[in-house]
């Protein structure tokens, strides 16, 4: 019984994954606990994507003002954390 629960088990987590868009491989699923887990959420939201748009979506562009914009995000930057440093004193 407790091999059939285990399958169940997989057969509901695979459904549920399967309908945010998630497919796993035969080696995903030999996977067990945190391994599994952190395959699913790799699969899920791909890290390196989803900060390669932030980045392109964030950062100015360097033709039209070379270095200016580094200068304005450290300084929009720095303007942030004192703001929050304020905030926690």
């Amino acid at each position: 019984m407790g091999v059939r629960h285990n399958m169940q088990k997989y057969d509901v987590v695979t459904k549920i994954l399967r309908s945010v868009g998630v497919t796993l491989t035969k080696d995903d699923l030999e996977l067990r606990q945190k391994p599994l887990l952190k395959r699913c959420m790799q699969k899920w939201l791909p890290a390196h994507d989803a900060l390669l748009e932030m980045i392109v979506q964030h950062l100015p562009s360097p033709g039209p003002a070379p270095g200016s914009g580094t200068r304005a995000a450290i300084a929009s930057s720095r303007t942030r954390s004192g703001r929050l440093a304020s905030l926690l004193r």
